[in-house]
């Protein structure tokens, strides 16, 4: 039986420093039935041009060159493009660690959730050893979700687009809003109220760059 395709979406823009890095954990991954959406949003530096360099070694990835319209326009335009039954939203100058689609994917199958989060760590140049935070696995409604983040009982899975594996339905009439500043958290709460099931994996498996 052919395995589910999932689908990694990129917004690109002018990240020449950190964009292979970010592909090479992407094309890393052990669930190898995805496509990697690397979606240039208008890049001035040589970002677009490492992207088609990628998209030449794997077939896997996939390139749209499109007018610089903000990270909410161009992932709409990645989410639109996709074709995977799940979705991934990843930030260009992130990296994931290598089971980071398997067991997100591997959990939602397991509890027939619409959505798995899993803890991201933080890291500025090198990833520091990850936390030896227990892998415990919990299952929760979107709604419980909202309310243990607000209260502050679940800050570390937060309302950020990036550390989450979504089922692609909850997309079907929402969009992430162009123009907007702190895009994530005006969207994510939307997506979490549809989903029935939401699974919470304590593992860190999202390493967010701050710069």
């Amino acid at each position: 039986m052919k395995k589910t395709l999932i689908s990694i979406i990129v917004p690109v823009y002018n990240v020449e420093k950190y964009i292979s890095r970010c592909v090479e954990s992407l094309i890393g991954q052990s669930y190898k039935n995805i496509e990697i959406i690397l979606v240039d949003d208008g890049s001035t530096d040589e970002s677009g041009m490492i992207c088609e360099q990628y998209a030449n070694k794997d077939n896997r990835i996939k390139v749209i060159h499109k007018k610089n319209g903000g990270l909410s326009d161009a992932r709409n335009v990645g989410i639109k493009a996709s074709t995977g039954l799940y979705i991934a939203l990843i930030d260009s100058d992130d990296l994931v660690a290598p089971e980071f689609i398997e067991d997100l994917y591997k959990q939602c199958m397991l509890t027939d959730s619409h959505v798995a989060i899993c803890r991201y760590c933080r890291f500025e140049n090198e990833i520091v050893q990850r936390s030896a935070t227990e892998n415990n696995i919990s299952v929760i409604t979107g709604e419980e979700v909202i309310e243990k983040i607000y209260q502050g009982i679940a800050s570390e899975y937060g309302f950020v687009a990036w550390n989450k594996l979504y089922h692609r339905s909850l997309f079907e009439n929402i969009k992430y809003p162009v123009g907007k500043i702190y895009e994530d958290t005006v969207t994510t709460y939307k997506l979490l109220l549809l989903a029935e099931r939401v699974v919470l994996v304590g593992k860190p498996l999202y390493f967010y760059r701050v710069r």
